[in-house]
């Protein structure tokens, strides 16, 4: 008890420091200046140095405006500013417009049906990208009448969130909602097996930084290939890659143990979400490894195939599901936008 209440007075103290310096002794123009100067440092570190802990955290801070939800709060907050709450007056201008782009932006975002239509436009491009990799072969694309069936020396898994850390209410291993990126990795190792191929699997994914345990209960590459040998893949030709922090420092490593391997020269089919399969296809394309791609986890269906998607009253209700769709769709433009600046993606 006396040292929780030691704690309490000492953060006390700290934070009493803090006000002080802050409010009354450092000048507010000084404060200004120095607030700017720390965010430039910010933005030029997660420019050069994007893997840094400290740095990435604080970019999932300042992005949070660019997203759907937090644009939508930033919005009301301007609005609400509008609001003399003290005389009761009515929003003053031009706060009815930014009540009205908040809420406009929050619907749309939320909506089932509009999120299915941008979630389509994406993923129709790795559609449209896979048909074309049949028709057409250059330098660092791989044509062929049935990509699957491909002779290839590794498949490369990009699982990170596919699943659930073991707690202790759980008794086996639970997969997330892209979870089926696992499935579909023993399914192209038996496609292989099939044809006499014999490929790695190399398993791409860090440790979970949000927990803290024993080096098993945070390795999620050893929980996926735990999931893959009871799938029957052979341990012997699972590798775990759990250096890279991002797509960028997975395409190296994956590169690396691709050299390791002797495997450098030979195609590998590349296992992402349907939203995220050009930003990575491009990327590990960059560091000169033939990619097949390999989409899945897709939230839509096509239009010219069968089954199709049937509109509902349910589609046009808000939804938290559709909002987190829109997000997904929004961090990975984000993302796009980063790599294209750095000069990480492959361009024909």
């Amino acid at each position: 008890m006396i040292e929780v209440l030691s704690i309490i007075l000492l953060s006390i103290l700290i934070l009493v420091f803090f006000y002080l310096l802050i409010i009354k002794i450092i000048p507010r123009q000084a404060l200004t200046i120095l607030g700017g100067l720390f965010l430039v440092a910010v933005i030029v570190i997660s420019y050069f140095k994007p893997s840094f802990s400290p740095v990435s955290e604080f970019w999932g801070l300042i992005s949070f405006p660019l997203k759907p939800l937090g644009f939508s709060l930033l919005f009301f907050l301007l609005a609400a500013n509008k609001i003399d709450f003290k005389k009761g007056e009515s929003i003053k201008k031009p706060g009815h417009i930014f009540f009205a782009i908040a809420l406009i932006v929050l619907v749309v975002s939320s909506n089932p049906y509009a999120a299915y239509q941008i979630a389509y436009t994406v993923e129709n491009y790795t559609i449209e990208t896979q048909k074309d990799l049949r028709e057409i072969c250059v330098e660092n694309c791989l044509a062929a009448e049935s990509p699957t069936q491909q002779r290839v020396g590794a498949i490369v898994l990009l699982g990170k969130g596919t699943t659930e850390p073991y707690i202790p209410y759980r008794t086996q291993l639970q997969f997330t909602r892209i979870g089926s990126r696992i499935l579909y990795a023993a399914e192209l190792y038996y496609r292989q097996r099939s044809l006499g191929n014999f490929p790695r699997i190399i398993v791409c994914a860090s440790r979970r930084n949000d927990l803290a345990g024993t080096p098993n209960q945070v390795s999620e590459a050893r929980d996926i290939a735990g999931a893959l040998r009871r799938f029957g893949v052979p341990e012997g030709q699972i590798l775990e890659e759990t250096r890279g922090l991002n797509l960028r420092m997975n395409a190296i490593e994956v590169e690396r143990i691709l050299g390791e391997q002797g495997l450098l020269n030979q195609p590998i089919f590349l296992i992402a979400s349907g939203i995220k399969m050009r930003r990575a296809t491009q990327t590990f394309q960059k560091v000169k490894i033939r990619v097949i791609p390999a989409p899945t986890d897709f939230y839509t269906f096509q239009k010219d195939s069968t089954p199709k998607k049937r509109i509902t009253v349910q589609d046009l209700l808000p939804s938290v599901k559709a909002l987190a769709t829109t997000t997904d769709i929004v961090d990975e433009y984000l993302a796009t936008i980063y790599y294209w600046l750095r000069g990480w993606l492959y361009r024909l």
